[in-house]
Formats: structure tokens, sequence, C-alpha cells
């Protein structure tokens, strides 16, 4: 939830003079990871790795969903397709 306010604070960012050349806000998961990447740097994004038990974090394509992205379901079902293949390579070898 606090990502979401913090969110929808960067959302509500517009230009004062002329707000339709304003900034322009990318709703897919790698896009806010891209726009995000620019102003941080971003060694390695392992949770387990890079965050401490107690800091709070959240899953981009979850908050991307909350605020109108559509295929949060393509990519499951993509993604789970992806994993069986994987699967199916790592027996093989």
């Amino acid at each position: 939830m606090f990502y979401a306010l913090k969110y929808l604070a960067f959302l509500r960012k517009r230009m004062n003079n002329n707000p339709s050349r304003g900034p322009y806000r990318l709703g897919a998961p790698s896009r806010i990871f891209w726009s995000t990447r620019k102003r941080t740097v971003v060694p390695a994004a392992l949770k387990i790795v890079r965050l401490k038990t107690t800091r709070k974090f959240v899953l981009l394509g979850r908050l991307a969903h909350e605020f109108g992205w559509e295929y949060q379901a393509i990519t499951a079902t993509l993604e789970d397709k992806r994993k069986e293949k994987a699967k199916m390579h790592c027996q093989e070898s």
C-alpha cells in the first residue's frame, strides 16, 4: 500500500505551464523499471540478496496492474509456459 501511494503521488506530477506536454507515464512493469533505473543504480535486483527482511517492497507487475496495466494474466500464463520449457530443457541435459 505504501508504494501504491508513493506511485500515485508520482502520477499526479505534471507540467505547470502546459499539462499536455507534461511527463508521460509508462504503464508496463518493464517500462516502469526502465524509467526508475534511469534515476537509480540497480547493481543486482535480487530481493533475497539485496533487501533486508524489515524493508518494504513491491512487485512491479502487481503495482502496474493496480494502475491500469491489462496484461498481468497473459504474462502469468506465458511465464508458466517458459518455466515448463526450462524444466524440460534441464531434464534433457
